[in-house]
């Protein structure tokens, strides 16, 4: 089992069990900062595909997409100001080679854009990585 995940603290202490974001008002957005990585020592992260050459990427996720709402609301980016530009549903490429401990968290800016749904909390959104291998 991979010592990786998505954490709501950059020193990865609170591992995320859901992305919860809630929607201020009709035509709202939501932002957040999770944050990526491993808190035991001595770890790397690198892509499956390519190890140490391919990018470990993070994308958005939807659970059920027959409710709620799909992946393509949500943006990411490295940097809040990055999140305009970022492209809704895409996903962010956090480097070739991760390492683990709180200094090697990687931060993940996130916006949920909804346009007309409604207010309320939506929990079938999600964030994952790549294929990766832990060292």
């Amino acid at each position: 089992m991979s010592t990786w995940g998505f954490y709501s603290d950059a020193g990865l202490t609170a591992r995320l069990s859901a992305l919860q974001l809630q929607l201020p008002d009709t035509g709202g957005t939501a932002e957040t900062v999770v944050y990526f990585g491993s808190p035991e020592a001595g770890k790397t992260l690198v892509a499956a595909s390519a190890p140490g050459v391919d990018a470990v990427a993070i994308s958005p996720a939807d659970a059920d997409d027959q409710t709620g709402l799909d992946a393509a609301h949500l943006r990411l980016a490295l940097s809040y100001p990055a999140l305009a530009a970022a492209t809704p549903g895409a996903g962010v490429d956090v480097g070739t080679t991760l390492v683990s401990g709180a200094g090697g968290a990687v931060a993940v800016f996130v916006q949920l854009t909804a346009g007309a749904t409604p207010v309320g909390e939506y929990v079938d959104l999600s964030l994952q990585s790549s294929p990766v291998v832990e060292a």
